[in-house]
């Protein structure tokens, strides 16, 4: 359901006819996104059941040890799924806020240094809280200056309309994003 539903929403702003090429680019970087997310979505339903440790795409699914002496599922697909949705979804956000290529850059490298602690913590069990603090830090920062950019975009915009839709953006993004580590 979930890969339709992107696959879907990844043609509708692949096709959605926009004369300005800033709209363009928004809608490019949206559609991949989507693309992105219905392929990894359409690879973990082929997944085999995650508690064997069978191979799926030449990685052995559920070999992370937990420490006593068994495994605990690691779903290492979803990892790479973020590492390649989350840069994107940043990249429309600044793009939207009128960032410069560098302060998207710092974002997205900051967003991916962000996901391989995460996935350090799931796969080492030994290291879980180690990798997750300098994570969290790592999203604390994305999400600051997330926020300040938008927020100084908001005050330097004319539209109250945009200035809105680009705060509820980031505060939906924000919440979602924070619940992950729950």
């Amino acid at each position: 359901v979930a890969c339709g539903v992107f696959t879907v929403s990844a043609l509708i702003f692949l096709f959605k006819e926009r004369s300005h090429v800033k709209a363009k680019q928004y809608n490019f970087v949206t559609a991949l996104m989507n693309f992105v997310a219905a392929a990894a979505y359409f690879l973990m339903a082929l997944q085999p059941d995650p508690t064997t440790p069978e191979a799926f795409f030449g990685v052995v699914v559920g070999s992370a040890p937990d420490g006593q002496g068994s495994f605990r599922d690691l779903y290492w697909l979803r990892y790479l799924s973020w590492a390649a949705t989350t840069p994107l979804i940043l990249l429309d956000m600044g793009m939207l806020a009128g960032f410069d290529f560098w302060e998207n850059f710092l974002l997205i490298v900051l967003d991916i240094l962000m996901i391989a602690c995460g996935y350090v913590g799931a796969a080492e069990d030994a290291l879980e809280f180690k990798a997750f603090a300098p994570g969290m830090v790592l999203f604390v920062i994305v999400m600051f200056r997330l926020a300040n950019g938008v927020q100084l975009a908001a005050q330097t915009d004319d539209s109250d309309d945009k200035a809105a839709k680009m705060g509820l953006l980031l505060g939906i993004t924000v919440v979602t994003w924070a619940c992950y580590p729950l």
